[in-house]
């Protein structure tokens, strides 16, 4: 962990020692690093090149520019915001001025604190903050790589994916990767080892923990051997199985919680509830819950392509994982192909399907803790806010905030077809509600220009 402490006067030094002492005293100097600035322009520059977990400013408001450097206090502020660093103001200069200047549009303020006065509350904060790192999620779905497309706008839409990605994680560091299923088209036997390289290799550029790669199958590479004639494979979950063996090759653990092998080899009777896991992520004290939402039952005639459903033996599993109390600090965070709601779209068509029995799996997300559920199949990228009021009536006593987020489909598709999407989830401590802070930023790709933009952000309390 990184933080900084920004103060723009010599004489506060003793104070702004003592503060940093007590809160190392915390953490072992191996887990905790603060650099101390005692010059705006100084900071300026070095908040550029480098990446804190939080800073912590001491700064005059006013609007006069330092001689040396040529920056502005306020630029502080509007840099911080710019880079998505969390920060806490901790000063005796003007706090409702400042106040009024960064709530207009911050998402990554933890706090204000009178110098001197509120000295033990922002200790206090700043360890609460730091014992649970914010942290980054790259969701993707429905890449789609499809052999039937022109080759050129096919490779030209997977690279200029990836240098955006690539992009995103030089400003940021990218935490946890998830991706909702239909990594193919039409031919799963032959599609997946291709897709498979391009993510092996994406996966190594951003530098990512394998740990931290999470998968769950589409309908297009579990049951289909040619999803465009809608002919049944007669090995089901045996495609994709392989593809996450070759996929975590080096890292067996991982591939064999995360399709019911053992030692690293493929059983040989695997089906929909085999590719269940459940893992955690202790130093970002979040669990996850992935599902394989393909069952069977729905695909006897090849016609219903679309549809999804949960096994109960799925939901059980989601029941026992998730049986236990959830600590005040954990995330949990549950992913699947298909979308429990209806999603807004301009076309008819079978991406509209959802989960047959979402209210029985919904039930068990809300009983269970669930704080996120992540989703494809839409083609859409959305997010639902859903509020389980309290049911005293119907014997139980829940009131649960559960946010959804459905990503579009981040590749595949005809050149002419623009709806591409991915998105950026940015969770941390909100110290004040005592809860998570979720913002979600909503990336889309317009082949005309093949260039990837965010969009607007949006911010939800979990």
């Amino acid at each position: 962990m990184k933080i900084a402490w920004v103060d723009d006067e010599l004489k506060s030094n003793t104070e702004l020692r003592n503060n940093i002492r007590d809160i190392k005293n915390k953490f072992t100097d191996e887990t905790l690093v603060v650099d101390e600035y005692i010059n705006v322009g100084d900071a300026h520059i070095e908040l550029t090149k480098n990446e804190y977990d939080c800073v912590i400013v001491d700064i005059k408001f006013e609007q006069y520019r330092f001689e040396q450097y040529k920056y502005t206090g306020t630029e502080i502020f509007d840099l911080l915001e710019k880079k998505g660093i969390h920060y806490a103001i901790y000063s005796s200069y003007d706090i409702a001025k400042q106040k009024e200047y960064v709530q207009k549009s911050s998402s990554n303020i933890i706090g204000f604190y009178e110098k001197g006065k509120d000295s033990k509350k922002l200790i206090n904060n700043i360890i609460d903050f730091l014992s649970v790192p914010p942290f980054r999620i790259l969701q993707i779905s429905d890449l789609h790589y499809n052999l039937t497309i022109d080759k050129t706008n096919r490779e030209r839409l997977l690279t200029s994916l990836e240098e955006k990605i690539c992009d995103i994680n030089c400003e940021k560091k990218i935490n946890i990767i998830t991706i909702a299923g239909d990594l193919v088209s039409a031919d799963p036997a032959i599609e997946l080892p291709i897709i498979r390289k391009y993510l092996a290799n994406l996966f190594k550029k951003i530098n990512i923990n394998l740990n931290c790669v999470f998968v769950v199958p589409g309908n297009h590479e579990i049951h289909w051997e040619d999803f465009t004639t809608s002919k049944l494979s007669e090995n089901p979950y045996t495609y994709y199985a392989e593809f996450y063996n070759q996929l975590f090759i080096r890292n067996k653990i991982h591939f064999s919680s995360c399709v019911g092998a053992t030692k690293g080899e493929l059983p040989n009777d695997i089906n929909e509830v085999g590719l269940n896991w459940c893992r955690e992520l202790k130093e970002l004290k979040v669990s996850l819950i992935g599902v394989c939402s393909n069952t069977d039952k729905i695909y006897d005639n090849g016609k219903e392509k679309g549809l999804g459903r949960l096994a109960d033996e799925t939901i059980n599993f989601i029941r026992e994982k998730w049986a236990h109390s959830k600590k005040n600090d954990e995330m949990r965070i549950f992913l699947l192909h298909h979308n429990f709601f209806q999603i807004e779209s301009f076309y008819r068509g079978d991406e509209n399907r959802t989960v047959i029995n979402a209210g029985e799996v919904l039930n068990a997300l809300v009983h269970g803790n669930c704080d996120l559920v992540l989703s494809g199949h839409s083609h859409r990228s959305e997010v639902i806010l859903h509020q389980s009021s309290s049911l005293e009536d119907a014997g139980y006593n829940v009131n649960k905030t559960l946010l959804f987020s459905a990503c579009g489909t981040s590749g595949g598709k005809p050149p002419g077809d623009i709806r591409k999407h991915f998105n950026l989830i940015d969770i941390s401590q909100d110290i004040k509600q005592k809860n998570k802070r979720v913002k979600i930023t909503p990336y889309t790709y317009d082949s005309r220009t093949t260039n990837w933009t965010s969009k607007r952000s949006t911010e939800y309390n979990v």
